[in-house]
């Protein structure tokens, strides 16, 4: 083809493109919300949540975890070292967190110190309207009538790849105990238990644990990642590819930048032949007052929609609440 013909008809084809997106997210809650009740209604609804869902306690994310443990590992404020800025830019936060765990004296005190570090803003007055609800999807009425017993919850997984234990503290604050167990290695997997399977994929450090060995094996940098990632037969990558694969997955506190994450929904979408469409709920860029904050959100609304995830859009955080609640809603 002529490059002339071939210039022109990239021009048409990208004017075409521009004329056809709106760049601007698809605001259509109300359908997902729909497909969604519908899932769980039929007990085919998986939570997958992230560390978005326990902010309201005052835990670290996932990132600032790795810049206090790397202070604490140096005995001095990350930033006050020379180029340590420069540093941690230029490396991926699963690298430098390699290089942590290299560093650390050993693997007890690395588990304590996270653990620590973990808890150590830690806010157990604060509400969770996000973690109440939660409690309420698992069983309708064990909030009201302090029900212990929730034999047919509609929730057929937690997938949690937090550290902490809050959401099984608040369940058990609201008198679940029975809904739920919680699973984070081999051996809990193995054993199971009661109610609602809560899995803890990346590991487990309860709040009132001190014990190194009590939570199972932390994956935290990434030779751990590899580790677990080369064992297709580990009980982490078979819980999540059998619920990325057979349920509804609703993602919630996720920003979706881990690269495991993303690869084992590509596993997932790629072993069948109709794939499952899965939720996630997201904050709206500044609500959309900006065109870029508009783009934005479009842009991570398209690049979720691959996998395919759709993406229910709220204006603030509490509004989680609010959408876990009509899944219920008779």
């Amino acid at each position: 083809m002529r490059r002339d013909i071939y210039d022109a008809s990239l021009e048409t084809h990208q004017r075409q493109l521009r004329e056809s997106f709106t760049f601007r997210p698809d605001v259509d809650n109300d359908a997902h919300i729909s497909a969604l009740r519908a899932s769980f209604d039929n007990g085919q609804l998986c939570l997958v949540l992230g560390a978005g869902c326990s902010a309201p306690y005052r835990i670290p994310t996932w990132a600032n975890l790795v810049r206090d443990l790397a202070s604490d590992i140096f005995g001095t404020d990350l930033d006050s070292l020379p180029g340590a800025s420069k540093a941690v830019s230029s490396l991926s936060l699963l690298s430098f967190a390699r290089i942590l765990n290299a560093h650390s004296f050993l693997d007890s005190y690395f588990y304590l110190k996270i653990r620590e570090l973990l808890y150590k803003s830690y806010d157990p007055l604060a509400s969770n309207p996000t973690y109440e609800e939660i409690a309420a999807l698992l069983h309708f009425g064990a909030i009201e009538e302090k029900a212990a017993r929730c034999p047919d919850a509609n929730v057929s997984a937690i997938i949690s790849y937090n550290f902490d234990n809050l959401l099984e503290l608040q369940f058990e604050k609201l008198m679940l105990d029975g809904c739920f167990h919680s699973v984070f290695d081999e051996g809990s997997y193995k054993i199971g238990g009661p109610g609602t399977s809560i899995y803890h994929p990346h590991g487990f450090i309860p709040l009132s644990i001190d014990d190194a060995s009590a939570g199972g094996p932390l994956v935290f940098s990434e030779d751990h990642y590899h580790r677990m990632y080369f064992d297709s037969h580990h009980w982490a990558n078979q819980i999540q590819h059998m619920h990325f694969e057979r349920d509804t997955c609703l993602f919630i506190g996720l920003s979706f930048s881990d690269p495991n994450l993303r690869r084992m929904l590509d596993l997932a979408r790629s072993r069948s032949n109709d794939p499952r469409t899965h939720y996630a709920i997201l904050k709206r860029s500044n609500s959309g007052i900006k065109p870029d904050d508009d783009f934005a959100d479009y842009m991570h609304e398209k690049d979720l929609g691959t996998f395919p995830i759709r993406v229910i859009w709220v204006d603030d955080f509490v509004e989680i609440a609010t959408v876990l609640s009509k899944l219920r809603a008779e």
